[in-house]
């Protein structure tokens, strides 16, 4: 298995693991129901470039997943009370000790909008590689599949 020392030198850092799953399905509770808000998600998005599990932050009330592909750090939604500064104060620690950028995945709106006010935080931008944010690195919409089909029809089974 593939270590990032530099992220295990970060306080509330630490390898993700199986009993993990536990600990994030209880903070999906106190969420909406989405693929962010996912053990499966959490298991794809807080990963290493060859696949192994990837690492997890749980201080001060905020639980979040760590990933480590290609110099770069993706962090999960963050669950429980994160405020602006906490985030920021961890991507701080994190770009202290790694040196690598980080993208922010998932992130609520209201917490974007605060992040965007401090500085070193911004939208994705061109000069940003495409493959490096990775396709849920934009936030997710929920669609009513009401509009998306009629619950009225009546089916017939046919052989």
């Amino acid at each position: 298995m593939m270590d990032f020392t530099p992220l295990e030198e970060c306080d509330g850092v630490t390898r993700l693991t199986e009993q993990d799953a536990a600990l994030f399905r209880a903070a999906f509770h106190s969420d909406v129901l989405c693929y962010a808000s996912s053990w499966l998600y959490i298991l794809r998005a807080a990963r290493t470039k060859a696949g192994e599990p990837g690492y997890k932050y749980a201080r001060g009330g905020i639980l979040l997943g760590l990933g480590y592909r290609n110099r770069t750090l993706y962090l999960t939604r963050a669950y429980g009370q994160p405020s602006a500064h906490a985030v920021a104060g961890l991507c701080a620690d994190l770009f202290a000790k790694s040196g690598c950028q980080i993208i922010l995945k998932k992130v609520e709106p209201d917490l974007a909008r605060q992040l965007l006010d401090l500085p070193h935080f911004h939208s994705p931008h061109a000069e940003i590689h495409p493959g490096i944010l990775e396709d849920e690195a934009f936030p997710e919409h929920q669609v009513s599949l009401n509009s998306l089909f009629s619950t009225d029809a009546h089916l017939t089974a046919t052989a």
